[in-house]
């Protein structure tokens, strides 16, 4: 797979994602953000206090619903095209 800058449908996705990240992220509770950043930490300890957390964490359906939906969209494009879309990544 290759990271494609020059595909119209990988920008679209990118915006995509980055916009239903943010959206759902100002809507989150302390408990979300805080297992979300757990998540990235690397050590076991990261990882259990993200799994203590995330039963409690709060998040409006419908944003959680759209993250999935750019994240399903992004799996699609991939798999079809062989682009690489990263999700981590500055987008303007």
């Amino acid at each position: 797979m290759t990271v494609s800058d020059d595909c119209d449908e990988c920008r679209k996705i990118r915006l995509e994602l980055r916009d239903a990240w943010m959206d759902a992220w100002l809507s989150a509770d302390k408990e979300f953000r805080s297992a979300w950043l757990g998540l990235f930490g690397g050590t076991e300890e990261d990882a259990q206090r993200a799994e203590d957390l995330l039963p409690k964490a709060n998040i409006e359906p419908k944003l959680a619903e759209r993250v999935r939906e750019a994240i399903m969209m992004k799996f699609r494009h991939e798999t079809q095209t062989g682009h690489k879309i990263p999700l981590r990544r500055n987008i303007t």
